[in-house]
């Protein structure tokens, strides 16, 4: 159990890291000192574009292996979300 929470917090922290190389990719303004806080929506669009990149069905010609350690990755990831949504209250 204490390997799945130290799981969902490095999903929660991996959802932080693309939400900052996105808006660092889009922003054309220096980045801040101060972390601020990523709206719903940017942290939607980096679930999703997490979702896709970790999504069972890509690594689908690589065996059942692969196939189930995606399955279990992809799992964590959408538990993380779930959590962070919950916590923020979004819908």
């Amino acid at each position: 159990k204490r390997e799945r929470m130290l799981d969902e917090g490095k999903m929660k922290i991996d959802v932080k890291r693309e939400l900052a190389k996105y808006e660092a990719e889009t922003s054309e303004e220096p980045e801040e000192e101060e972390e601020e806080e990523e709206t719903d929506d940017e942290v939607k669009k980096a679930y999703r574009r997490m979702a896709v990149r970790y999504h069972p069905d890509k690594v689908s010609h690589l065996g059942e292996e692969h196939q189930q350690m995606a399955k279990e990755k992809f799992q964590r990831l959408t538990e993380a979300y779930e959590q962070v949504r919950k916590e923020r209250g979004m819908n």
